[in-house]
């Protein structure tokens, strides 16, 4: 409806819920602080494999089935999503901060008609994987 009427929808998602399943299946307590999930190597593997290989597939599988054209991104896909690791009075893990946003595969989506669905996994400037909070980068 939104695109009908002129609006592209670029669509950024996270998945606690499904992630906080996958950790209770393989054994492992969700542990959070200040609200942030704690990432380490373990977690940020498995927020990966859950968030960019099922739940943003699940996403683009829903929306084209209810007839709009979808493509699932994570934010390490074309350098979408740079990142660094959060710095504080709290050690989080690999959970990181944005430093920059490479729009370009986004906008070549949109331009096509497709809606960009976009998880936020990144690529750190370090080299390393970070889990990024969706609301944030959602803003």
């Amino acid at each position: 409806m939104l695109s009908l009427v002129g609006i592209k929808v670029v669509l950024v998602h996270g998945g606690g819920p499904e992630i906080n399943d996958m950790l209770k299946r393989v054994g492992k307590e969700a542990k959070f602080i200040n609200g942030l999930r704690y990432t380490d190597d373990e977690t940020t593997e498995i927020v990966q494999m859950v968030l960019a290989g099922k739940v943003n597939k699940d996403l683009v599988k829903h929306i084209q089935k209810c007839g709009g054209k979808a493509v699932g991104f994570c934010g390490i896909d074309g350098g979408i999503i740079e990142a660094k690791k959060i710095q504080g009075d709290v050690d989080l893990g690999n959970v990181g901060e944005i430093v920059s946003i490479n729009v370009d595969p986004i906008l070549v989506s949109l331009e096509n008609g497709y809606i960009p669905i976009i998880v936020t996994v990144s690529s750190g400037i370090d080299g390393k994987t970070y889990n990024i909070n969706a609301d944030t980068a959602a803003a």
